[in-house]
């Protein structure tokens, strides 16, 4: 009778932190990438029902796609621990301006309009708590 060594079932070991990094840039870009495909090429179709212009929401396309873009490019170069933050802090300014808008109403959105923009927000605020994290536990290392 002979035996197979098995590999152990245990617990995966923590990823670190660059792979944190790359995974949180990524995840940004997988998000930011396909919301940005959706408001450039539905802008028409969108702006009634979220009381948007289809302008706005055609820029908001075009700027997503070219933030993933970005992403992209520093997913590639690495994703480096002070750019990263760079992002987040980024990310927390749109989370805020995001509120802003919510508040402020500038755009008079209808309730989809405020319930879209207070998701996005959401999204967005929990990449940038996840990569203010990864960017910290780089820098422990």
């Amino acid at each position: 009778m002979s035996t197979t060594a098995t590999p152990s079932a245990g617990p995966l070991p923590a990823a670190s932190g660059s792979t944190r990094l790359m995974r949180w840039v990524l995840a940004d870009a997988a998000v930011s990438g396909p919301a940005g495909l959706v408001f450039l090429a539905g802008a028409a179709l969108l702006d009634g029902p979220l009381g948007v212009p289809a302008g706005v929401l055609a820029g908001a396309g075009a700027f997503f796609l070219a933030y993933t873009a970005a992403l992209l490019l520093l997913a590639r170069a690495g994703a480096p621990a002070t750019a990263v933050a760079v992002v987040a802090a980024g990310n927390l300014g749109w989370v805020v301006l995001s509120a802003v808008v919510i508040a402020a109403d500038p755009l008079t959105m209808t309730t989809a309009g405020h319930v879209v923009t207070a998701l996005q927000g959401v999204v967005v605020a929990l990449l940038a708590i996840l990569q203010i994290a990864a960017v910290r536990d780089a820098r422990r290392r």
